[in-house]
């Protein structure tokens, strides 16, 4: 016996991802932007695996208000970004002339939902 169950495009996260533009601001696509439920209200906080200096990844959570430990979240258009170019700067990346884009997964850390 088999049981088929069917998977609907709906269901999928399509094009949920975070580019950093070539003004060192990290932007974030339209279906990102509903996933992380982003508005000019909240923050992200931005983390790096200390354990692993390989791992390129960023690890993000949003907060519902901008602190000193978040990055403030704002609007351009239809669009919301973070000004993340001193970040970008501090860890010697070329955003200028690469191009990073990263796509956008959540998972559980401790508890708190991450991405």
């Amino acid at each position: 016996m088999i049981k088929l169950t069917f998977i609907k495009p709906d269901s999928l996260d399509k094009n949920c991802k975070a580019t950093i533009h070539k003004s060192g601001k990290l932007g974030f696509t339209e279906n990102a932007i509903k996933k992380l439920q982003l508005d000019g209200s909240k923050g992200v906080m931005i983390a790096q695996n200390e354990d692993d200096k390989t791992d390129t990844s960023f690890y993000l959570q949003v907060v519902e208000s901008t602190t000193a430990d978040a990055f403030k979240v704002s609007k351009a258009g239809a669009y919301y970004y973070i000004s993340t170019k001193p970040l970008f700067d501090k860890l010697k990346m070329d955003y200028v002339t690469e191009s990073y884009a990263y796509d956008i997964k959540d998972f559980d850390y401790e508890g708190q939902k991450m991405y």
